[in-house]
């Protein structure tokens, strides 16, 4: 059964990814942030509905928002944040689509080398997870 500590920790995370697929930048940064300052780092009844913790999912999102705002360097360490906790967390596909956001946004920065550099990391996360065709597909994108 999902408490409510899970369901509102996925109900705010989910907000943010609708916000942000939307384009929606201002405002999901905003939910973002206030989701970041109540729902806890870990929410073991919510990482077993969803695969991740929601937290770090929302420190992706939040990555995502700054970088298209234009706001290049704060994007890319939230997103860096969301890879290491994707690490901690032992989530490796967490980790693979925040290099493939980071990648993006070092390509709006103008920085090949740091193109390259997270691409490559994402091309071994794919190979290491066996090659499934979603991150195949991330790694092509990269590229």
């Amino acid at each position: 059964a999902v408490g409510d500590e899970a369901a509102l920790a996925l109900a705010r995370m989910w907000v943010v990814d609708a916000l942000s697929f939307a384009a929606r930048f201002p405002e999901a940064l905003r939910k973002a942030d206030e989701a970041l300052a109540c729902i806890p780092r870990h929410v073991p009844a919510a990482q077993k509905i969803l695969g991740v913790h929601p937290y770090p999912v929302v420190v992706f999102w939040r990555g995502f928002c700054l970088y298209c705002m234009g706001r290049l360097k704060e994007g890319l360490e939230a997103l860096e944040v969301a890879r290491r906790m994707a690490d901690e967390d032992g989530t490796p596909e967490m980790a693979a689509y925040a290099l493939n956001f980071s990648a993006d946004a070092c390509r709006l920065a103008h920085d090949v080398e740091g193109v390259l550099a997270k691409v490559r990391q994402l091309e071994e996360i794919c190979r290491r997870l066996g090659e499934p065709p979603v991150l195949v597909g991330l790694t092509h994108l990269g590229y």
